[in-house]
């Protein structure tokens, strides 16, 4: 399953960057790094809190053609992380965990500047997600359970807020996003900051 969402994320990224070149002129196509700190609403317990880096493929266009302070936002992202169990908790579920989502937000320039723009935004996110090696550990660090696997389409909320710098002279917008991820099922949750190139 990890080497099918690989996949689909790598063919993905290439549709949103060869898709550049017929984009409509307020279209805008990108690529993103993130950073983040990540859980997973387990069903048999809590979770550990881990850091992740990832990239993911951008495309926005206008909500109105005629009102360039609202903006679609789509991201396309593949996360890899690991959760540990602990020795302290006995209900702490560590797992190995691989996504691939795809979210869309709703934008809205809320002040603007001479350098740029700040952003506001809420939108949907759905993920195709795994949930592999579940356990627990005693007090000793030995096994004292195991839980079967779990895959799951899940859905999420995103509430984000950016800023992005005017275009430069070769025609890119670099900014930076924050997003804070709530899952409505057994899904990932937690903070992410990412850093973006749009053309």
């Amino acid at each position: 399953m990890d080497i099918l969402k690989v996949g689909v994320f790598v063919v993905g990224m290439l549709l949103f960057l060869t898709m550049g070149v017929a984009k409509a002129s307020n279209d805008k196509y990108g690529i993103t790094g993130s950073f983040a700190n990540l859980s997973v609403d387990d069903p048999n317990g809590s979770t550990d809190t881990t850091s992740a880096t990832y990239l993911s493929g951008v495309y926005t266009m206008p909500i109105n053609r005629n009102d360039p302070s609202l903006r679609y936002w789509f991201e396309l992202k593949y996360r890899s992380f690991e959760l540990d169990s602990s020795t302290s908790s006995s209900t702490q579920v560590g797992q190995d965990v691989t996504s691939l989502s795809l979210s869309a937000t709703a934008q809205k320039a809320w002040a603007a500047q001479s350098i740029g723009a700040y952003w506001v935004g809420l939108g949907a996110e759905l993920g195709l997600d795994d949930f592999e090696n579940r356990h627990t550990v005693d007090s000793g660090g030995f096994l004292a359970q195991s839980f079967p696997d779990r895959s799951a389409s899940n859905l999420g909320l995103i509430i984000n807020s950016g800023f992005n710098l005017k275009k430069t002279q070769d025609g890119y917008f670099i900014g930076m996003n924050v997003n804070y991820h709530i899952p409505i099922d057994d899904g990932i949750d937690g903070f992410s900051v990412n850093a973006f190139v749009l053309w």
